[in-house]
Parts: C-alpha cells; structure tokens; sequence
C-alpha cells in the first residue's frame, strides 16, 4: 500500500515540476518582422495589450494575469473543431496553462485525485484497525 502511495505521489511531484518548467505556448518570434511576414503573405494581427504579432486564426489568446500571449491549435474531436490553447492562468503554479502544457497539467490533476482517493482510503483503514 505503501508503494502505491509513492507512485502517486512520484507522479504527482514530477507532472507539477514539467507543467511548471515548460513553455505554455508563446507565438513564434519569428512573427516579430512584420514586414517580412506581409511580403511572404502571412496574415498577421497584433495583440493589443503586448503589442506582439501573431498570425491570424492560429487561436492565441492574451493571458492578462502574465501580460503575455498564448497560442493554441486547431483540432478535431467529438465532432466538433475547437482550438487547444490558452486554457487558464493556474494560480497554483503561477503560470498560464497552454498548447505545450496542457496535457502535463491533466495528468498532474488526475494524479492530485487518485493522492485524495488514497489518502481517504489509508485513513479508513487505518480507523478499522
């Protein structure tokens, strides 16, 4: 039981640190030469709050508590397009959650749920005995 415990707690620790430490999604700096993207026929928008280029219907939003832009992806499912980009800004790792790591951020999630399950269920059991 115990070595579940770590596991979960293992997995915890080390999605938090790779959510934490990755890059949400900022828009190619690339971008930043609007002169040069206009001639190769790149339709380009600027955000208005950092002023930063980005190309138009690439999904990026401008997260207000980091004063930076995020980009997202266009994708397929359930029948239904949507984009995969800025999700939220999470105040537990104080960092905007994006494209790059949102799937880092849902496994450190599920894995905070299974540490709650098995820390309800080590107590239950500790209280039968």
């Amino acid at each position: 039981m115990q070595l579940v415990g770590i596991l979960i707690i293992g997995t915890q620790l080390s999605f938090y640190f790779m959510t934490v430490l990755s890059n949400p999604g900022f828009p190619k700096r690339s971008l930043q030469d609007k002169n040069a993207n206009l001639e190769k026929g790149n339709n380009l928008q600027q955000c208005k709050k950092c002023k930063f280029y980005y190309e138009i219907g690439d999904g990026t939003t401008h997260c207000y508590e980091c004063q930076v832009c995020i980009t997202g992806i266009f994708c397929f499912y359930f029948f239904l397009f949507s984009f995969l980009g800025y999700d939220h800004h999470c105040p537990w790792t104080t960092k905007c959650i994006g494209k790059n790591n949102l799937c880092y951020f849902y496994v450190f999630i599920i894995s905070t749920s299974f540490m709650f399950c098995y820390l309800i269920l080590s107590i239950s059991l500790i209280d039968n005995n």
